[in-house]
């Protein structure tokens, strides 16, 4: 008998395992029915949309730059924290959502965008150590 984890918040769901993620890329995953890129960077993980405002590009396909996330299809930038657009080829923020890390599992709140996109608010992430930490 398999026991499902007890998620660490309402609204979470687990999306991978942490030993899924490679340091400075993204990763491709459905949560629902949105696509959301997950990113391990300098050991804090980040999780935005995956679909660039710009032209709708794969963000889990750019290029990891520190804290920053670079379009392949036309270089639009955005801050992984927050979902700030970094210069002026995008119109739009980034959807950013609350990552929690637990016992090797990695876990987002879809529902809730924390970035600065349409929604609006402050990027956040939770892990074992600390129970919650602006980044």
């Amino acid at each position: 008998m398999s026991l499902e984890p007890e998620a660490p918040a309402p609204g979470y769901v687990t999306v991978c395992e942490l030993e899924e993620l490679q340091a400075g890329r993204g990763k491709r995953l459905q949560v629902g029915d949105r696509w959301l890129a997950v990113f391990l960077v300098d050991g804090t993980v980040y999780a935005i949309d995956d679909l660039c405002p710009h032209s709708g590009g794969p963000l889990s396909e750019g290029t990891v730059d520190g804290r920053r996330v670079i379009c392949s299809w036309h270089y639009a930038t955005f801050d992984l924290a927050s979902g700030e657009r970094l210069d002026s080829i995008s119109r739009y923020d980034v959807d950013t959502y609350p990552v929690v890390v637990r016992d090797g599992r990695v876990w987002v709140k879809p529902e809730e965008s924390v970035g600065e996109g349409p929604v609006g608010g402050d990027a956040r992430t939770v892990d074992d150590e600390t129970s919650e930490r602006t980044t």
